[in-house]
């Protein structure tokens, strides 16, 4: 149910359409911490992931692809971080070479503040699904969150992106990519969370609800734990490679043996 799906569950399902099956790792690879704005948002990712690091190039990013399928077999791509990976120069190139390299399905998570932002780049990106933190249902709070005047252009965009990929749809399921809109839970949207579910279900037929990427002190609402077997399953296949190289996420075995590969390729 793309309606409820987590990041790696959209990616490995979307996949499934074309065919694939199995359980992959789910590899989280940040290629950038640049991010346009300067509102909470932007404060909150660089909070949870440690700030500025600076562009991974492509080649660094397919050689992380290539080793973490080295590694533990086909993963599941997440394009995510402190940056916004829209921003990359070389995206459409990361995403080709991730499916040269054996990923089964690429997710690319964006905010869409970047100017490049629009339906024929999404859907010529080559991703299984591109999720976009809209953040917000009303113009007002996406500015006090981004800083920016960018909300209608944002939905804009998705819709047509949406209609463009119901028109392409089979007789089962949802075409690629799938477009997700993200609102994030917290203080500045709460009232809105539920109209906003409903009416992007209606018009992508998928959106999700975040939890805040890192507790923030004096906010009413803070970030939910994942659920006991979510958490679970983060231990055992998620792993982060952040732009610097480092190694993260909750996988200790996946993440040893990546770090291993990785310094010594």
């Amino acid at each position: 149910d793309p309606t409820r799906a987590s990041s790696s569950e959209l990616v490995a399902a979307a996949a499934a359409v074309g065919g694939a099956s199995g359980g992959p790792v789910e590899l989280e690879l940040e290629i950038t911490t640049g991010r346009l704005g300067g509102g909470l948002w932007s404060q909150w990712l660089h909070a949870a992931s440690g700030g500025e690091r600076g562009l991974m190039q492509a080649a660094d990013a397919v050689r992380v692809i290539q080793q973490t399928t080295a590694a533990v077999g086909p993963v599941a791509l997440t394009l995510h971080g402190a940056g916004d990976p829209m921003l990359h120069p070389e995206l459409e190139q990361i995403v080709a070479a991730a499916r040269g390299a054996g990923a089964i399905g690429v997710h690319v998570r964006t905010d869409g503040l970047s100017p490049e932002f629009d339906s024929d780049r999404l859907m010529g990106l080559g991703a299984d699904v591109v999720s976009v933190d809209v953040l917000a249902a009303h113009a007002e709070a996406h500015e006090t969150l981004t800083g920016t005047d960018r909300f209608l252009s944002i939905v804009r965009t998705i819709a047509a992106c949406a209609k463009a990929t119901r028109g392409r749809a089979g007789a089962v399921g949802m075409a690629t990519p799938w477009i997700v809109p993200r609102i994030t839970r917290c203080d500045e949207v709460y009232e809105d969370i539920e109209a906003f579910y409903q009416q992007w279900l209606m018009i992508a037929g998928a959106a999700v609800i975040d939890p805040l990427p890192v507790a923030v002190d004096g906010r009413r609402i803070a970030p939910l734990p994942p659920p006991e077997g979510v958490q679970r399953r983060f231990e055992r296949d998620r792993v982060v490679v952040l732009s610097d190289g480092t190694v993260v996420g909750e996988a200790p075995a996946i993440r040893a043996k990546l770090a291993r590969r990785l310094t010594a390729a």
